[in-house]
Protein backbone atom coordinates (compact mmCIF):
# COMPACT_ATOMS: atom_id res chain seq x y z
CA UNK A 1 0.00 0.00 0.00
CA UNK A 2 1.08 3.56 -0.62
CA UNK A 3 0.00 6.38 1.62
CA UNK A 4 -0.12 9.74 -0.06
CA UNK A 5 1.51 12.50 1.99
CA UNK A 6 -1.04 14.89 3.42
CA UNK A 7 1.10 17.99 2.84
CA UNK A 8 3.64 19.10 0.27
CA UNK A 9 5.64 21.16 2.77
CA UNK A 10 5.72 21.62 6.51
CA UNK A 11 7.43 24.14 8.73
CA UNK A 12 8.67 23.77 12.28
CA UNK A 13 6.34 23.73 15.25
CA UNK A 14 6.23 26.91 17.31
CA UNK A 15 3.80 27.57 20.12
CA UNK A 16 2.14 24.22 19.41
CA UNK A 17 1.35 24.85 15.72
CA UNK A 18 3.20 24.20 12.46
CA UNK A 19 2.55 25.72 9.02
CA UNK A 20 1.77 23.16 6.30
CA UNK A 21 1.05 23.52 2.59
CA UNK A 22 -1.06 21.80 0.00
CA UNK A 23 -1.41 23.02 -3.60
CA UNK A 24 0.66 26.15 -2.82
CA UNK A 25 -1.65 27.25 0.00
CA UNK A 26 -0.79 27.23 3.70
CA UNK A 27 -2.55 26.57 6.98
CA UNK A 28 -1.63 25.17 10.40
CA UNK A 29 -1.73 21.82 12.19
CA UNK A 30 -1.40 21.04 15.88
CA UNK A 31 0.94 18.45 17.41
CA UNK A 32 -1.68 15.71 16.81
CA UNK A 33 -1.65 16.47 13.07
CA UNK A 34 -5.13 18.01 13.06
CA UNK A 35 -5.69 21.03 10.84
CA UNK A 36 -6.62 23.79 13.24
CA UNK A 37 -6.33 26.77 10.88
CA UNK A 38 -7.62 26.06 7.35
CA UNK A 39 -5.23 25.80 4.42
CA UNK A 40 -6.04 28.97 2.52
CA UNK A 41 -3.09 31.35 2.86
CA UNK A 42 -0.57 32.23 0.16
CA UNK A 43 2.10 32.36 2.87
CA UNK A 44 2.20 31.40 6.55
CA UNK A 45 4.99 32.18 9.00
CA UNK A 46 5.59 30.46 12.34
CA UNK A 47 3.84 31.67 15.48
CA UNK A 48 5.61 34.02 17.85
CA UNK A 49 4.08 35.70 20.91
CA UNK A 50 0.66 34.28 20.04
CA UNK A 51 0.42 35.50 16.45
CA UNK A 52 1.70 34.64 12.98
CA UNK A 53 2.13 36.64 9.79
CA UNK A 54 0.16 35.31 6.81
CA UNK A 55 -0.84 36.44 3.34
CA UNK A 56 -4.46 36.15 2.24
CA UNK A 57 -5.61 37.35 -1.18
CA UNK A 58 -2.38 39.32 -1.61
CA UNK A 59 -2.69 41.13 1.73
CA UNK A 60 -0.39 40.62 4.71
CA UNK A 61 -1.98 40.26 8.12
CA UNK A 62 -1.40 38.83 11.57
CA UNK A 63 -3.63 36.06 12.87
CA UNK A 64 -4.08 34.49 16.30
CA UNK A 65 -3.94 30.77 17.06
CA UNK A 66 -7.63 30.42 16.14
CA UNK A 67 -7.07 31.93 12.69
CA UNK A 68 -8.73 35.23 13.60
CA UNK A 69 -7.27 38.34 12.00
CA UNK A 70 -5.53 40.55 14.55
CA UNK A 71 -4.47 43.30 12.16
CA UNK A 72 -3.53 43.99 8.56
CA UNK A 73 0.05 44.86 7.80
CA UNK A 74 1.84 46.96 5.24
CA UNK A 75 4.08 44.77 3.11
Amino acid sequence: YAIEPAYEQAGSFSEGLAPVSRKNLWGYINASGKEVIPIRYGYADKFSNGSARVMLNGKWMEIDKNGNKIKEQEQ
